[in-house]
């Protein structure tokens, strides 16, 4: 089986621009990009905000711990990615974390195993997106940190996730 690790990462940032999260315009997030952009260029008309941006890839064992190659054996890809989010209170008494919250929320949804979103039944994996059967399994693996920005008006959350790929 050949590796598609950009199939991988765009199917789940597809993925994250289903409801509730997306539409772009209508959902709750206003911009989608795979690409970083500073918060500041973004603008607060354009927050909430996801970024999806490939962090490290790496080769993984089977029995859980980080190895290098060994021939002979399939490589098993674990693949790091970070959902940025950026929000940005327009009301003063309103904190950009109840944003974010309601992001991370969505997040949470659309990363579980969701048949009425095309993943497939496996019984080792019952829990996590399986993102219709692309890869192993995709799953939050924290901690998530939130980021105050420049006054109590913008804020930001790096939300760590691991994208499992196929032996």
């Amino acid at each position: 089986m050949s590796i598609d690790r950009e199939g991988a990462v765009a199917a789940l940032y597809t993925r994250l621009q289903l409801p509730p999260l997306g539409p772009a315009g209508s959902g709750v997030i206003k911009a989608f990009s795979r690409i970083f952009i500073d918060p500041e260029q973004l603008g607060p008309q354009n927050q909430p905000a996801l970024e999806l941006i490939a962090d490290t890839y790496e080769l993984f064992n089977p029995a859980g711990t980080r190895v290098t190659k060994q021939r002979g054996h399939p490589n098993v890809w674990l693949l790091h990615i970070d959902v940025v989010v950026y929000a940005w209170s327009q009301e003063g008494n309103t904190s950009p974390e109840t944003q974010l919250n309601t992001v991370l929320d969505g997040i949470d949804d659309l990363l579980a195993f969701r048949s009425d979103l095309g993943d497939k039944h496996d019984p080792s994996n019952q829990v996590d997106t399986n993102l219709g059967g692309l890869v192993s399994r995709v799953s939050i693996t924290g901690p998530v940190q939130f980021l105050a920005g420049a006054g109590a008006q913008q804020a930001s959350v790096i939300c760590p996730v691991e994208i499992l790929m196929p032996s």
